[in-house]
Order: C-alpha cells, then structure tokens, then sequence
C-alpha cells in the first residue's frame, strides 16, 4: 500500500538536507532511503563510476 508524505516546504526534515546533499555531483548511481517505523532512519548512496576501455 503506498504511503503519501507530505513535507513542510518552509521547513524540511533533516533527511531531506541529506538526500539532497547524496545526489550533489553524482551522474550515475542510486540513493535509498530506509525507513523503520515510519521514521528514516538510514541513506545510502551508491555511485557509478563508467570507464570506456
């Protein structure tokens, strides 16, 4: 069942800083946000890095 967040433009949530702050600068890759009880509680970062041969 998807859950809707609803987020205070004026004053976002510290994780939001910190998503934002993963995705600066990054071309490829993923960021996961992890939830427990409602809460965020951990983001990861995951970035590529591609090399032609």
């Amino acid at each position: 069942m998807p859950t809707t967040v609803k987020l205070d433009i004026q004053h976002p949530p510290q994780w939001v800083e910190h998503v934002l702050r993963a995705l600066e600068g990054m071309s490829h890759g993923s960021v996961e946000i992890v939830v427990h009880q409602g809460q965020v509680v951990q983001i990861n970062r995951l970035e590529k890095w591609r090399f032609s041969s």
